[in-house]
């Protein structure tokens, strides 16, 4: 760690769009052969950092920016600390939240559904409709949607409800345009993943998410499905790497949320289940 590094790191309160750069950097840039060097050398550093000043704190927070890596380290686990701000973005791909205190947890956008919460309390919660979280989240003391007009809530019982309707698995009557039985099949998780990533285009190269979302066997079909009703862009252009093609999956939110005021979004998902429900896929 540099002298400067260590400085922002013990005086500063790392904010919400710092750690928003860091996380789209991690999951975006960073070589897919470095990212476990880079888990291992953060997740040592909170662990082994002393308490005496903001640094552990601020590596906590780096370290619940990078989660949409942590997949790559098997030791991915964030405990026994007070955190002050925290952004997570895009998908988290596993990680262990544990004995920890959150002061605020912004989580726009991001599905943190492989990530377990285990004796740890969120005091603010910032989402949106696009959020999606795992059984084990904690009930926040107040959660701010900005999909809602409604402003930040406060009480328990709305808290609860809130959280509820989040969950990847919610307990309430299923009403969605997916039914339950295909929540988890991998071919909506896959649908989901490529929503959810932040950068405009996707295309192999070096960005390995991207690469590994067009890769996947269940792709050219919900490619298909989904440019046979217009929720698909591609561009062929010069580009360097093995691959110009160039894909942008359009109504991303609407995709996620499952609009069913969208009429093209809801021949997307009906011709999608027809097709896994038929097993013709």
């Amino acid at each position: 760690m540099s002298s400067q590094s260590g400085r922002i790191l013990s005086r500063n309160i790392l904010g919400s769009s710092f750690l928003e750069t860091f996380g789209d950097v991690v999951s975006s840039v960073l070589p897919k052969h470095d990212i476990p060097t880079f888990c291992e050398r953060l997740l040592s550093m909170f662990q082994n950092y002393p308490p005496i000043d903001r640094t552990r704190r601020n590596l906590g927070s780096l370290a619940v920016a990078s989660l949409t890596v942590a997949e790559f380290y098997s030791k991915f686990q964030i405990s026994d600390i007070e955190l002050d701000e925290c952004r997570a973005t895009g998908t988290a791909s596993g990680g262990v939240i544990k004995n920890a205190f959150i002061s605020q947890l912004d989580c726009r956008g991001a599905n943190l559904s492989a990530v377990q919460f285990e004796n740890t309390s969120v005091i603010s919660l910032i989402a949106d409709r696009e959020t999606v979280l795992p059984d084990s989240f904690p009930e926040p003391q107040q959660i701010r949607d900005i999909s809602r007009s409604a402003g930040t809530i406060f009480s328990p019982e709305e808290c609860r409800a809130w959280i509820n309707d989040h969950l990847e698995n919610p307990p309430t009557e299923d009403i969605s345009l997916v039914p339950v039985t295909l929540k988890q099949h991998p071919a909506i998780k896959l649908l989901q993943r490529a929503c959810r990533i932040r950068q405009y285009w996707l295309r192999r190269g070096d960005d390995i998410y991207a690469a590994r979302i067009l890769d996947d066997a269940w792709w050219p079909a919900i490619e298909r499905l989904l440019a046979a009703n217009d929720l698909l862009k591609v561009e062929l252009r010069q580009a360097s790497g093995t691959d110009a093609r160039f894909v942008h999956v359009r109504q991303a939110d609407d995709i996620l949320v499952e609009n069913e005021n969208d009429p093209a979004v809801v021949r997307f998902y009906r011709e999608l289940v027809a097709e896994l429900t038929e097993g013709s896929l």
